[in-house]
């Protein structure tokens, strides 16, 4: 029932703990069967740190998905409900005890394996997906589930260590809902790597192609941030153009029992002081003025953004294919800020598609195409991907990349291509 891989998995990264929780699974899937009326359809899956069951109710397809109880899906359903099913699953029941949800089940087939234009479909999905923060409630009192993994540290907000290119999801089996759980939280495990979840034999080729399939009914010049709230943190001119366009249809506030999300903007001092102490502890790494630069980003970009929602990891194989749409987005995770930051989340996956050609032109492209469907300001993304190219550059020699944990890490392929983009990268 539990599938082998993400049992052994779940053991290796969690412990004891990760033990005790296998333990009790089956058990809190049979309860949710139970709770939301559902039959099993079809075989477990997984992703890193959660399983997804498919599962009928009353003749519809959906997909339940438990994962270890871990702060980079707690927010998860609090973006789906603001969505409401714009652009991304619909949420059907959630228990948040449990780390639970019932959602829209999707096909297997993500953007990246599509043959569709990956770059223009990312940004409409960014386009569609970017919508006003949606106002949070107070959170009740509500019991502890039973099934709750035992000794579970505190949850607390996606850790602002974590490392750059650490979202990217694993090539794993496709799974109908959403992709497998990339951990960049990687609030699995803190040493995680930003790379690791690269599998050792795929090879990236790139998935371009001519001609994408628009997402339908979606007027190509839409912007997503139209009704802001009156006391809302304006969006500046060059995020989004201002065309009108509609929010997801009937999408309410977050429930009672939603968390405030968390902002981007809270993680600058964190980003500026990690970013000092690497450049003194890797000193002669990178050149200061490509440092400096990236502190720039996080002084003028980072500390003040847009009250807008964003997906968090949006990525290619987080776009999945469907029916009532042709993409639809999973595994967000759910934050505050600049729409540019999924477009980071985005082209930095790709890099591992692009790294066999001319990677910085092939860069260039994508970011092109991207930020047209998006509707955002080239040079506002540019400048946030070089952020991340150098929190990178420093992550990987801090953490290793793989199975990389020792020796000269400079001389590492991987590390060098990071090096590399981020001095041209400019």
């Amino acid at each position: 029932m539990i599938p082998a891989a993400f049992a052994a998995g779940t053991t290796a990264r969690e412990g004891e703990t990760g033990a005790a929780w296998l333990d009790d699974l089956p058990t809190i899937v049979q309860d949710l069967l139970d709770r939301w009326s559902c039959t099993p359809d079809g075989d477990w899956m997984h992703g890193e740190v959660g399983v997804i069951v498919p599962v009928r109710r009353t003749g519809e397809p959906l997909v339940m998905k438990v994962s270890f109880p871990h702060p980079g899906n707690v927010h998860e359903p609090d973006a789906y409900t603001a969505w409401n099913g714009r652009g991304a699953v619909h949420l059907h029941e959630r228990a948040d005890a449990d780390y639970a949800m019932l959602l829209e089940r999707a096909h297997p087939t993500t953007l990246r394996d599509s043959g569709a234009d990956v770059a223009v479909v990312g940004g409409e999905m960014s386009r569609l997906l970017t919508i006003p923060a949606p106002r949070a409630l107070p959170h009740p009192h509500h019991p502890a589930s039973t099934h709750a993994a035992h000794n579970t540290p505190p949850l607390r907000d996606q850790p602002h260590n974590a490392s750059p290119l650490r979202d990217q999801a694993p090539d794993a089996t496709p799974v109908p809902d959403q992709a497998p759980d990339a951990t960049p939280i990687r609030d699995q495990p803190h040493n995680a790597s930003p790379l690791r979840d690269q599998a050792p034999d795929a090879t990236p080729v790139p998935d371009r192609a001519p001609d994408a399939t628009p997402i339908r009914d979606q007027p190509h010049n839409a912007s997503p941030l139209r009704d802001q709230a009156p006391d809302a943190t304006p969006v500046p001119d060059q995020i989004h153009n201002a065309t009108p366009v509609l929010e997801a249809p009937g999408a309410p506030p977050l429930r009672d029992h939603a968390r405030e999300l968390p902002r981007l903007s809270d993680r600058a001092d964190e980003w500026a002081e990690e970013l000092a102490r690497d450049a003194v502890e890797f000193a002669g790494a990178l050149p200061d003025i490509v440092v400096a630069r990236a502190l720039a980003v996080i002084d003028e970009l980072v500390r003040e953004q847009p009250d807008v929602l964003v997906h968090g990891d949006l990525h290619h194989r987080n776009i999945l294919s469907a029916d009532r749409e042709p993409w639809l987005a999973v595994d967000p995770k759910g934050l505050i800020g600049d729409p540019a930051y999924d477009a980071v989340t985005f082209l930095k996956a790709r890099t591992l598609v692009l790294m066999h050609g001319d990677l910085l032109q092939g860069m260039e492209r994508e970011l092109a195409a991207y930020c047209e469907a998006a509707e955002l300001d080239r040079q506002r993304v540019r400048r946030w991907i070089q952020l991340e190219l150098v929190r990178t550059a420093y992550w990987v020699r801090r953490y290793g990349v793989g199975a990389v944990r020792r020796g000269d890490i400079a001389r590492d392929p991987a590390v060098q291509m990071i090096d590399e983009l981020a001095i041209n990268w400019a």
